[in-house]
């Protein structure tokens, strides 16, 4: 289950709850954030201003602290990939504004190189594709579990395996 919005805690909850008391069906949960969830409240950064309107980091930050204590208590593995902002999406290509079009395929041309952290340092962007990868190669790979780490598309064109990307977490 994946939103691009942050969901509600009741749905989190609801999720993390579903089986018998202490149990539940789920061996793994992998939940996209957004970087900038820890600098919400640094006066001056991206991520303070992004948060005035709507406080959808801090939406995030509830649901990345609920995924952590749910998991603890039902003894599941997590995950959490905070990303940019995340471009290229389905509609990138129907978009009837040229320009925009123009600048999802310079942004995919020149974007290649992804950035993995476990500092929640810089802001960006991440493109839709590399979000779910990271979602699936997530679920797959023991490296990533019970870590929260931010990815970001970067100028470059040298692409990592995933094998090397978890292993520098």
């Amino acid at each position: 289950m994946t939103f691009e919005k942050p969901a509600d805690t009741d749905t989190l909850r609801y999720l993390l709850g579903h089986g018998a008391e202490g149990e539940t069906a789920l061996k793994r949960f992998v939940l996209l954030s957004r970087l900038g969830v820890t600098r919400k409240g640094s006066f001056g950064n991206v991520a303070f201003f992004k948060n005035l309107l709507g406080r959808e980091l801090d939406k995030y930050a509830d649901l990345e602290e609920l995924l952590q204590k749910g998991a603890d208590a039902l003894k599941v593995d997590y995950t959490v990939i905070r990303t940019g902002n995340l471009r290229l999406g389905p509609d990138s290509f129907m978009n009837p504004d040229s320009l925009a079009v123009a600048e999802d395929q310079l942004f995919e041309a020149k974007k290649k190189l992804l950035s993995v952290s476990l500092d929640d340092t810089e802001d960006g962007d991440t493109s839709r594709s590399d979000a779910a990868d990271a979602i699936l190669e997530s679920l797959l790979r023991p490296e990533p579990s019970n870590k929260i780490f931010g990815i970001l598309n970067k100028d470059g064109k040298e692409r990592s395996t995933w094998d090397k990307i978890f292993s520098d977490l």
